[in-house]
């Protein structure tokens, strides 16, 4: 009797860390997978926000370049300002 309860008390105890085992590679991959997911967002945002910046800093430059024509002409003159 005592050599049975031994042997129950091992396959048990091995069936218990086996599925514990199981559950945390499990949890193990959902964390991994979490990650990943938060890194691809924290990355995308960044490229979105870089994109944003460059557009706007575009628009600016745009606006400042027409508005440096147009005082350039106002100043020499069209004809002047298409020899330059």
């Amino acid at each position: 009797m005592n050599v049975f309860f031994e042997k129950f008390i091992e396959i048990r105890t091995t069936s218990l860390l086996s599925s514990h085992v199981e559950r945390m590679h499990s949890s193990s991959a959902i964390i991994s997978r979490l990650i990943v997911k938060r890194t691809h967002s924290a990355v995308f945002f960044s490229i979105e926000s870089s994109l944003l910046i460059a557009s706007k800093t575009l628009d600016i430059v745009k606006k400042s370049s027409t508005t440096r024509i147009d005082e350039i002409e106002k100043n020499f003159g069209k004809s002047n300002v298409a020899q330059i």
